[in-house]
This record gives structure tokens, C-alpha cells and sequence, in this order.
């Protein structure tokens, strides 16, 4: 609520208490909305998959694990209910640079265009952005 008083005609507005409690408690609840949306884009995970033998990853945000789509090793099979994922994380990644990732515990670093081999797998780096990378999976056997 806002008051006009008159007091010996100079005009003065005041807000009450509850309104300016209010107003603190809004500007507060958009402080936390505006840190937390950025946030929450900086860390993404998605993978698509053929029936046998490779998958398509993307990922962001730093030192996140997720779950590896389909086991290393060709002899875990593809269901995921069988086997223990292993679990993949970005411990740096820079635009156009290289990328440290950990995949079931072992450290490996890549460029974009560059392999490495893990069990059956081979892991392609097609893309490295900051905080982010594009992999390319293809298990063999």
C-alpha cells in the first residue's frame, strides 16, 4: 500500500512494511531463478544408439558423471540390465582445444578428429567446446 502524507505541503510516499517485504522477497526469488538457469544449461547429456554396435554422445558441464549407453567390452552384451555402466565424466574441455575426460575410472584426453580405444570400443572426439564434447562410439565384436 502506498500513502501520500501532507505534511505542511511537502508530498512524501511511503510503502508499508508488508509491501516492501514483498517487493525484497520477489527481487530475491528472480536473484535465484537468474543464477540457477545458467546453471542448469551448463550441465546436458544425451546419447542415441543402433541396435548393435555404436552410439552418438553429447555432453556438458564439468566433472558430472553419467552412465555409458552400452558396455565397453562386447562380451557384457547391449542389456543394460546385465552389466555395471560405466560412467563417464568432462574433467576439462576447451572450444577447439582438447578435452579430459574419465571413463570407468581411467583418465583419456582427445582432440576433435582423435580416437582411443577402450576393451571393444573405440571412443571418437567429433567435437570439443567449452565444457562440452560430441563422441562417437562403435564397439567391435
Amino acid at each position: 500500500m502506498i500513502t501520500i502524507d501532507d505534511d505542511g505541503g511537502d508530498m512524501q510516499k511511503r510503502m508499508s512494511g508488508t509491501a516492501r517485504r514483498g517487493m525484497r522477497h520477489a527481487g530475491l526469488a528472480l536473484g535465484i531463478v537468474a543464477l540457477t538457469l545458467p546453471l542448469a544449461a551448463c550441465d546436458s547429456w544425451s546419447s542415441t544408439c543402433d541396435v548393435e554396435s555404436s552410439c552418438h554422445i553429447k555432453m556438458s558441464g564439468l566433472n558430472r558423471a553419467h552412465e555409458m549407453p552400452r558396455p565397453l567390452d562386447a562380451e557384457e552384451g547391449v542389456d543394460n540390465s546385465t552389466w555395471r555402466p560405466d560412467r563417464i565424466s568432462i574433467q576439462e574441455a576447451t572450444d577447439g582445444g582438447t578435452a579430459t575426460l574419465v571413463i570407468g575410472g581411467e583418465e583419456h584426453v582427445c582432440a576433435a578428429g582423435e580416437s582411443f580405444t577402450i576393451a571393444d570400443t573405440t571412443i571418437t572426439c567429433a567435437e570439443v567446446g567449452d565444457d562440452s564434447i560430441v563422441l562417437d562410439t562403435v564397439r567391435e565384436g
